[in-house]
């Protein structure tokens, strides 16, 4: 998986990250969820919601669906911080 860290211009690939198997399930799950079937069509595009527990990897699930998805891609991955103002 390539990653991004804070301060970095460009993705650097890691050999480190490696999905557990609830995340290659959730993977997966995503995968299924946004193939378009024979004659189906997404003219406001294809979405995804995906529930994972606080601390199960959902950014990694997120970065490795973009990645498998449309590899070419940009993918900014951004959170909102608890107890500031919203």
């Amino acid at each position: 998986m390539s990653v991004v860290e804070p301060g970095l211009m460009a993705a650097q690939e890691s050999e480190e990250i490696t999905l557990r198997p609830h995340q290659v399930e959730a993977l997966e799950a995503i995968v299924r969820g946004l193939m378009l079937r024979p004659g189906q069509s997404a003219p406001t595009g294809l979405r995804v919601t995906t529930q994972m527990a606080t601390g199960s990897g959902k950014s990694y699930v997120g970065a490795a669906a973009g990645q498998k998805l449309a590899p070419l891609a940009l993918m900014v991955c951004g959170s909102r911080r608890s107890g500031g103002s919203t």
